[in-house]
């Protein structure tokens, strides 16, 4: 039973899916790009018949592209016609059952040895024991470590979801993905099995077949189930038809001309989508910090954005000092709205009376608030009067401290 498990299912039983929110739409796009684009290139020895590629990602793709004289030419023609037998019977029919098709041609062929072709091997059959022999000393060393990897390991499930309810337009609750992925993790600790996060090629795959509804995952795993007892039937599936399925279920998820739009409408926001992308790449396989490193991006933007948008507006009448702050007073705005005053006073040094007009105000926060007391202290002071006006009804209950 896994810590992390544990407290996603916590998370999601206590409504706190709003963590998703954080990813924007430039994470979500520059991720899921880059992600296609690692699945499909960790695919590429099997689509070519490279047989001594090396396993890193990117010296993997480096060796298949300098190595022409190892690509199988077999390998290569099962490649595209299970491409082929795929994306063609999509186009002939939605329900045309193309990757199911496909395998199973995949697994005749394999077994008539006509071609000499790696195939998957050897695969356990029988069905998992459950069993409640766990480290459970080891659990008060886990308690910090699990919340974060339950947190962290969400993003990349996140991504995968919001694209696809994209994709049907349809809503997405975070806390009942929260939920599902916690007790899944669970249900694979006590059986031993893998943790169970999420993965674009699973989900993309299964999409491709024509999942529309939750019934499809529940379908799947009965499937799964009934069919384990019998998995030894897969050892002859050529790793060529294996490879080919996953890259024509991922390929459509690259969106390129998505993350070029982006960057033309928000040059910002652009290098938040292509950050993601490129952090996603190198950072592999350790791709949630990428994600991370994205909702980071996201934020900075976000704040050089609020703060960039504040301006004042400052006049003066017969020792009269009118200050009218325009947009976001917040934390990282704050320090701009009490040097516009500085300077004003130093331009006017025969002030007396400091009026702040908060009518064209945007957004109030507690730094905010703190700076206006900040300011009135020092005006009051220097022995000149302050006053607030035209206070906006959002910023009422914050100002009520004011004395």
């Amino acid at each position: 039973m896994r810590l992390p498990a544990g407290k996603r299912l916590l998370l999601g039983v206590l409504r706190l899916g709003r963590i998703a929110d954080f990813m924007s739409q430039p994470v979500v796009v520059g991720f899921t790009s880059a992600a296609a684009i690692l699945i499909a290139g960790s695919q590429s020895d099997k689509a070519f018949g490279v047989l001594n590629a090396p396993s890193g990602l990117f010296d993997k793709l480096l060796y298949v592209v300098s190595h022409p004289g190892e690509w199988g030419i077999a390998a290569i023609a099962v490649s595209l016609a299970t491409a082929a037998i795929v994306v063609g019977g999509r186009r002939l029919h939605p329900l045309f059952p193309g990757v199911l098709v496909a395998a199973a041609a995949g697994i005749a062929l394999g077994a008539t040895g006509v071609l000499d072709l790696p195939a998957i091997g050897s695969v356990p059959s029988g069905l998992p024991t459950i069993s409640l022999a766990l480290e459970w000393s080891a659990l008060p060393s886990l308690l910090l470590s699990g919340a974060v990897i339950a947190v962290v390991g969400f993003a990349e499930p996140t991504a995968i979801s919001r694209t696809l309810a994209a994709q049907d337009r349809e809503r997405w609750n975070a806390s009942r993905e929260l939920v599902s992925q916690g007790v899944a993790n669970l249900s694979s600790g006590l059986s031993g099995g893998f943790p169970v996060g999420a993965s674009f090629s699973r989900s993309a795959l299964n999409k491709v077949a024509g999942a529309r509804t939750r019934w499809a995952g529940f379908v799947t795993g009965a499937t799964v189930l009934a069919f384990l007892p019998f998995a030894g039937v897969l050892s002859d599936l050529p790793d060529a038809v294996l490879g080919a399925i996953v890259i024509v279920a991922v390929v459509k998820l690259v969106r390129v001309g998505e993350m070029v739009r982006i960057a033309r409408r928000s040059p910002p926001q652009g290098i938040v989508a292509w950050g993601t992308a490129v952090a996603t790449l190198l950072l592999a396989p350790r791709v949630e910090y990428a994600v991370l490193l994205g909702i980071g991006l996201s934020f900075l933007v976000h704040v050089y954005r609020e703060t960039a948008r504040v301006t004042v507006d400052a006049s003066y009448d017969e020792g009269v000092l009118r200050l009218v702050p325009a947009g976001v007073l917040f934390f990282a705005s704050a320090t701009r709205f009490q040097d516009a005053l500085l300077d004003s006073l130093a331009k006017h040094p025969e002030t007396t009376t400091v009026i702040v007009d908060l009518s064209r105000l945007g957004r109030l926060d507690f730094t905010g608030v703190e700076t206006l007391e900040s300011i009135r202290d020092e005006v009051q002071a220097s022995e000149m009067a302050f006053r607030i006006e035209h206070v906006p009804p959002h910023a009422a209950a914050y100002l009520d401290r004011f004395a």
